[in-house]
């Protein structure tokens, strides 16, 4: 065998080698951030266990997982809240407790990824919602949603208070911090005689 020919069977050798090991890591890598993206990788942490079964209880189970509400949309949000996770397991390690242990923030965007503005209620029987507006101000879904998932071991749908709104609004206009809850309910339709007329 001539030095040439051994010299490319190495390098292909080589090449080859270095393929399977990337592979294999990249086989590795993917099953990780499968496993980290599951609901119960984030049950598996004491701190979290309250929270999983809040989410068991709530409306999202079996709709949506952790990461898909507690990251931004895309490849690079889901990396970003991969990131922020392991702040838990550096906390755990080290002790060092400045700041919160959980960054898990849900953006309107992520909100908005199942639950378009367009098909978001404008009112209900008890309130004038107008979430199109909220949002086109620039307001938070978690502004007024803030315990959804998370804010009952019941199972219950948490829904905004009115006080919320009366504490929000009434930084605007002191006239509905005054008026209060009541100036959030719709306006009532006027009601039918015994005719059935108006």
């Amino acid at each position: 065998m001539t030095p040439s020919v051994v010299a490319h069977r190495i390098f292909w050798l080589t090449l080859s080698l270095i393929l399977v090991v990337i592979g294999i890591g990249a086989f590795a890598a993917w099953g990780v951030v499968s496993y980290t993206a599951s609901p119960s990788f984030c049950a598996s942490c004491h701190l979290m266990q309250t929270r999983y079964v809040s989410w068991q209880r709530s409306p999202h189970w079996g709709k949506a997982t952790c990461i898909q509400c507690h990251s931004e949309p895309g490849i690079w949000g889901e990396l970003k809240a991969h990131l922020n996770g392991t702040r838990y397991l550096y906390v755990m390690l080290t002790g060092e407790k400045s700041g919160p242990i959980l960054r898990a923030a849900v953006e309107s965007a992520t909100c908005a990824h199942c639950h378009p503005a367009e098909s978001l209620p404008e009112a209900t029987r008890a309130q004038q919602i107008r979430h199109r507006a909220h949002l086109a101000l620039g307001i938070e879904c978690t502004a007024c949603h803030a315990g959804l998932v998370h804010g009952t071991l019941y199972g219950h749908q948490a829904k905004p208070a009115r006080e919320a709104c009366v504490a929000c609004h009434a930084k605007e206009s002191p006239v509905l911090g005054a008026i209060g809850a009541s100036a959030f309910r719709p306006p009532q339709a006027p009601a039918e005689d015994s005719a059935g007329e108006l």
